[in-house]
Protein backbone atom coordinates (compact mmCIF):
# COMPACT_ATOMS: atom_id res chain seq x y z
CA UNK A 1 0.00 0.00 0.00
CA UNK A 2 1.30 3.47 -0.86
CA UNK A 3 2.40 5.55 2.10
CA UNK A 4 1.14 8.73 0.44
CA UNK A 5 -1.76 9.03 -1.93
CA UNK A 6 -1.52 11.13 -5.06
CA UNK A 7 -3.34 14.08 -3.49
CA UNK A 8 -0.80 14.26 -0.65
CA UNK A 9 2.12 14.04 -3.07
CA UNK A 10 0.69 16.79 -5.25
CA UNK A 11 -0.02 19.07 -2.28
CA UNK A 12 3.64 18.82 -1.22
CA UNK A 13 4.89 20.00 -4.62
CA UNK A 14 5.12 23.37 -6.31
CA UNK A 15 2.31 23.84 -8.80
CA UNK A 16 4.29 26.23 -11.03
CA UNK A 17 7.87 26.06 -12.31
CA UNK A 18 10.20 27.55 -9.68
CA UNK A 19 12.66 30.36 -10.28
CA UNK A 20 15.87 31.53 -8.64
CA UNK A 21 19.37 30.12 -8.33
CA UNK A 22 18.41 26.95 -6.47
CA UNK A 23 17.98 26.16 -2.79
CA UNK A 24 21.58 24.92 -2.52
CA UNK A 25 23.28 27.75 -4.43
CA UNK A 26 24.79 29.36 -1.33
CA UNK A 27 26.65 26.12 -0.60
CA UNK A 28 28.46 26.45 -3.92
CA UNK A 29 28.51 30.18 -4.62
CA UNK A 30 32.29 30.20 -4.22
CA UNK A 31 32.69 28.06 -7.37
CA UNK A 32 29.50 28.74 -9.36
CA UNK A 33 28.83 31.77 -11.54
CA UNK A 34 25.13 32.63 -11.51
CA UNK A 35 25.43 34.23 -14.95
CA UNK A 36 26.78 31.01 -16.49
CA UNK A 37 24.27 28.50 -15.10
CA UNK A 38 22.45 26.61 -17.87
CA UNK A 39 18.84 25.47 -17.63
CA UNK A 40 18.17 21.77 -17.19
CA UNK A 41 15.29 19.55 -16.09
CA UNK A 42 14.99 16.03 -14.71
CA UNK A 43 12.05 13.71 -14.22
CA UNK A 44 11.42 12.21 -10.79
CA UNK A 45 9.19 9.41 -12.00
CA UNK A 46 6.96 7.71 -9.42
CA UNK A 47 5.48 4.29 -10.17
CA UNK A 48 2.45 3.07 -8.14
CA UNK A 49 3.43 -0.52 -7.36
CA UNK A 50 1.42 -2.79 -5.07
CA UNK A 51 4.16 -2.52 -2.45
CA UNK A 52 4.16 1.28 -2.58
CA UNK A 53 5.57 4.08 -4.71
CA UNK A 54 8.81 3.34 -6.53
CA UNK A 55 11.22 5.88 -8.05
CA UNK A 56 12.69 5.39 -11.52
CA UNK A 57 16.47 5.84 -11.58
CA UNK A 58 19.31 5.31 -14.03
CA UNK A 59 23.01 4.63 -13.72
CA UNK A 60 25.11 6.57 -16.19
CA UNK A 61 27.70 4.84 -18.34
CA UNK A 62 31.33 4.92 -17.23
CA UNK A 63 32.56 6.76 -20.32
CA UNK A 64 30.43 9.89 -19.82
CA UNK A 65 32.42 13.12 -19.64
CA UNK A 66 30.59 14.20 -16.46
CA UNK A 67 29.08 12.23 -13.57
CA UNK A 68 30.21 8.94 -15.11
CA UNK A 69 28.79 5.88 -13.37
CA UNK A 70 26.55 7.90 -11.07
CA UNK A 71 22.91 7.24 -10.29
CA UNK A 72 20.68 9.92 -11.81
CA UNK A 73 17.17 10.81 -12.85
CA UNK A 74 16.43 10.94 -16.58
CA UNK A 75 16.96 14.48 -17.77
CA UNK A 76 19.28 17.05 -19.26
CA UNK A 77 19.65 20.46 -20.78
CA UNK A 78 16.59 22.51 -21.75
CA UNK A 79 16.83 23.05 -25.51
CA UNK A 80 15.51 26.09 -27.34
CA UNK A 81 12.91 23.87 -29.00
CA UNK A 82 11.51 22.72 -25.64
CA UNK A 83 8.32 24.38 -24.47
CA UNK A 84 9.46 24.69 -20.87
CA UNK A 85 10.92 22.39 -18.24
CA UNK A 86 8.22 19.74 -18.40
CA UNK A 87 8.75 19.35 -22.14
CA UNK A 88 12.50 19.05 -21.62
CA UNK A 89 12.14 16.44 -18.88
CA UNK A 90 9.70 14.38 -20.99
CA UNK A 91 11.90 14.59 -24.09
CA UNK A 92 15.02 13.55 -22.20
CA UNK A 93 13.16 10.68 -20.53
CA UNK A 94 12.00 9.39 -23.91
CA UNK A 95 15.54 9.66 -25.28
CA UNK A 96 17.35 8.11 -22.31
CA UNK A 97 15.00 5.35 -21.16
CA UNK A 98 12.42 5.00 -23.94
CA UNK A 99 9.36 6.01 -21.90
CA UNK A 100 6.88 8.01 -23.99
CA UNK A 101 5.29 11.19 -22.69
CA UNK A 102 1.89 9.47 -22.95
CA UNK A 103 3.00 7.22 -20.07
CA UNK A 104 3.94 10.13 -17.80
CA UNK A 105 1.58 12.44 -15.93
CA UNK A 106 3.41 15.46 -14.41
CA UNK A 107 2.00 16.54 -11.02
CA UNK A 108 4.34 19.33 -9.91
CA UNK A 109 7.85 20.58 -9.25
CA UNK A 110 10.51 20.62 -6.55
CA UNK A 111 12.83 23.56 -5.88
CA UNK A 112 15.60 24.18 -8.36
CA UNK A 113 19.04 22.72 -7.68
CA UNK A 114 22.42 24.12 -8.77
CA UNK A 115 25.06 21.60 -9.82
CA UNK A 116 28.85 21.84 -9.96
CA UNK A 117 28.61 21.19 -13.71
CA UNK A 118 27.02 24.67 -13.99
CA UNK A 119 23.40 23.66 -14.48
CA UNK A 120 20.37 24.97 -12.66
CA UNK A 121 18.07 21.95 -12.58
CA UNK A 122 14.28 22.00 -12.26
CA UNK A 123 12.97 18.65 -10.94
CA UNK A 124 9.65 17.67 -12.51
CA UNK A 125 7.68 15.05 -10.56
CA UNK A 126 5.46 12.76 -12.58
CA UNK A 127 3.49 9.56 -12.16
CA UNK A 128 4.42 6.77 -14.57
CA UNK A 129 2.19 4.05 -15.95
CA UNK A 130 2.63 0.72 -14.21
CA UNK A 131 3.17 -1.03 -17.55
CA UNK A 132 6.25 0.94 -18.61
CA UNK A 133 9.01 -1.05 -20.30
CA UNK A 134 12.13 1.12 -20.12
CA UNK A 135 14.93 0.66 -22.64
CA UNK A 136 18.30 2.32 -21.94
CA UNK A 137 20.01 4.57 -24.46
CA UNK A 138 23.25 2.61 -24.54
CA UNK A 139 25.52 5.61 -25.09
CA UNK A 140 24.40 7.27 -21.85
CA UNK A 141 22.56 4.78 -19.64
CA UNK A 142 24.20 1.65 -18.25
CA UNK A 143 21.23 0.50 -16.16
CA UNK A 144 17.64 1.39 -15.26
CA UNK A 145 16.17 0.40 -11.91
CA UNK A 146 13.44 1.22 -9.42
CA UNK A 147 14.03 2.13 -5.77
CA UNK A 148 11.26 2.11 -3.14
CA UNK A 149 10.18 5.63 -2.24
CA UNK A 150 10.25 4.61 1.44
CA UNK A 151 14.01 4.11 1.15
CA UNK A 152 14.47 7.86 1.28
CA UNK A 153 12.54 8.11 4.56
CA UNK A 154 14.67 5.46 6.28
CA UNK A 155 17.39 6.99 8.52
CA UNK A 156 19.23 3.66 8.52
CA UNK A 157 19.73 3.94 4.75
CA UNK A 158 20.90 7.56 4.85
CA UNK A 159 24.30 8.91 5.81
CA UNK A 160 26.33 12.07 5.34
CA UNK A 161 29.80 12.05 3.84
CA UNK A 162 32.23 14.97 3.89
CA UNK A 163 35.36 15.61 1.88
CA UNK A 164 37.49 18.52 0.75
CA UNK A 165 36.54 19.72 -2.71
CA UNK A 166 37.64 22.91 -4.45
CA UNK A 167 39.11 24.43 -1.31
CA UNK A 168 36.31 23.65 1.15
CA UNK A 169 35.02 20.72 3.14
CA UNK A 170 31.64 19.87 1.62
CA UNK A 171 28.98 17.39 2.67
CA UNK A 172 26.72 15.17 0.61
CA UNK A 173 23.86 12.84 1.48
CA UNK A 174 24.22 9.20 0.46
CA UNK A 175 21.57 6.46 0.23
CA UNK A 176 22.55 2.85 -0.36
CA UNK A 177 20.18 0.61 -2.30
CA UNK A 178 21.72 -2.77 -2.96
CA UNK A 179 24.67 -2.21 -5.26
CA UNK A 180 23.54 1.32 -6.07
CA UNK A 181 25.07 4.31 -4.28
CA UNK A 182 22.67 7.24 -4.62
CA UNK A 183 24.33 10.55 -3.80
CA UNK A 184 24.97 14.08 -5.03
CA UNK A 185 22.19 15.98 -6.77
CA UNK A 186 19.95 12.90 -7.02
CA UNK A 187 20.04 12.22 -3.28
CA UNK A 188 19.67 15.92 -2.46
CA UNK A 189 16.54 16.24 -4.60
CA UNK A 190 14.99 13.26 -2.83
CA UNK A 191 15.85 14.80 0.55
CA UNK A 192 14.06 17.96 -0.57
CA UNK A 193 11.04 15.88 -1.63
CA UNK A 194 10.96 14.03 1.72
CA UNK A 195 11.26 17.27 3.69
CA UNK A 196 8.36 18.83 1.77
CA UNK A 197 6.18 15.78 2.46
CA UNK A 198 7.08 15.78 6.15
CA UNK A 199 6.37 19.49 6.44
CA UNK A 200 2.97 18.97 4.84
CA UNK A 201 2.03 16.23 7.30
CA UNK A 202 2.87 18.25 10.44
Amino acid sequence: MNRFNEAVLTAALLADPPSGMGWNFNDWNDVLDADKLREAAVLIGLIPRETGWHVLLTRRTEHMTSHAGQVAFPGGRVDQSDQGHIAAALRETAEEVGIASSQIRPIGFLERFATISNFIVTPVVGILSVDISPTPQQSEVAAIFEAPFDLFFDPLQRRTESREYLGRVRSTTVFQFGEHRIWGATASMMVNFVERLRAGSE
